[in-house]
């Protein structure tokens, strides 16, 4: 009788941590899925801005899982014109058609960081995400010449 008493005992205090075992695994799935969900929503228009120790200045959506890195990505480029010597140009446009996703290696970070919603610049990519148009957003806009040489936003010229 002692021992049916003892087992009974045993067998409740089992089924009483299972059940904590299993509200715990609820709550942090919960947690999980929300953590989640909320990167995703909070990310969702944010673009970074990230400089590199090789000066490069990349802007786009930051990534950091499984690697980091960025996809979504634009460059700035020297353009050789003395009035408007930088300009704008999305990562794929390139002629080498690299895809729209870089890895970074993050000792190569010099700084990073997030470009405001309603800057001229989050506006243009948001509105003009392939930089058709070639423009600086600023007071005036006014259109970026392409630079002399190769131009690297253009797409390759065909061999007929």
């Amino acid at each position: 009788m002692q021992e049916e008493t003892h087992t009974t005992h045993h067998k409740k205090r089992r089924n009483a941590t299972n059940i904590i075992l299993v509200i715990v695994s609820i709550i942090l799935a919960a947690l999980l899925i929300g953590v989640v969900a909320w990167r995703v929503v909070e990310g969702r228009d944010t673009f970074h801005a990230v400089f590199l120790k090789t000066g490069d200045l990349y802007f786009g959506k930051l990534v950091r899982f499984p690697t980091f890195g960025m996809k979504n990505i634009y460059f700035v480029q020297a353009t050789g014109n003395e009035a408007n010597p930088l300009s704008i140009q999305k990562f794929t446009n390139v002629f080498w058609g690299p895809d729209d996703v870089l890895q970074i290696n993050k000792k190569e970070v010099v700084w990073m960081t997030k470009i405001r919603k309603d800057s001229d610049l989050a506006e243009l990519l948001r509105t003009n995400p392939d930089l058709q148009k070639q423009t600086v957003p600023q007071a005036q806009e006014r259109t970026i010449p392409e630079p002399k040489g190769i131009p690297l936003g253009a797409p390759p010229a065909s061999k007929n």
